[in-house]
């Protein structure tokens, strides 16, 4: 019987070890600005090394930090990221001033549903939703086709504190429409033709698609 709580401390110190830009995930922290989780990361960073992607979308990019950590040891990688919030756009190109030496990620400015346009001629081996989960089936279904087949579609978040996995009257009212929508969005993809997915508990829920 393994102990969770020695468990969790134990793999969380050795996914740190392994992690880029410690000073820039510990300033978001600090700022409680939401980014993804070191052992989601980890996951990430591994499936980019044996995949060997080469144009990657992510949507939500927060302050690059996710982004920037996918490039990181992959040179050839071109990745285009789209965030909305002007604050977050600021930091972000901060960080990719002073980070991105090679500039391999390209900022998109504005809204998801308003930005497809400037990348709808992208065909992408790895497609990353990150953003708000309010609209996140409408996300998938105009992104989705952009991915060739045999690339991945990763989806952070699925898991939702575990409000997802829990009957609706154990979840905090603020939360219930957002976790309803996961919880759809999850069965939505699982079972949509042409689509292979599997949900992993780390972070707060990867689900991982494979384009057929």
């Amino acid at each position: 019987m393994i102990n969770r709580s020695l468990d969790h401390n134990y793999l969380e110190r050795m996914h740190l070890d392994n992690i880029p830009y410690k000073d820039l995930r510990n300033d978001a922290l600090d700022q409680y600005v939401p980014i993804i989780e070191d052992d989601a990361l980890m996951l990430i960073r591994q499936l980019i090394q044996v995949t060997k992607p080469t144009t990657v979308l992510e949507l939500g990019a927060a302050v690059g930090y996710s982004a920037l950590s996918f490039i990181y040891g992959n040179p050839s990688l071109a990745l285009y990221t789209i965030e909305r919030d002007k604050v977050r756009i600021q930091q972000c190109k901060d960080n990719l001033n002073q980070y991105d030496q090679l500039n391999q990620v390209s900022l998109i400015e504005g809204d998801i549903f308003e930005c497809y346009d400037e990348v709808k001629r992208l065909s992408l081996d790895l497609l990353f939703i990150d953003a708000s989960k309010t609209n996140i089936q409408k996300m998938f279904d105009l992104y989705a086709p952009l991915v060739k087949s045999g690339g991945m579609i990763i989806t952070d978040n699925v898991l939702f504190q575990g409000y997802v996995m829990s009957e609706d009257e154990q979840v905090p009212k603020k939360h219930l429409k957002v976790a309803r929508n996961i919880r759809a969005y999850n069965e939505y993809v699982h079972t949509l033709q042409g689509y292979q997915s599997s949900i992993y508990s780390i972070g707060d829920g990867l689900m991982v698609t494979i384009k057929e």
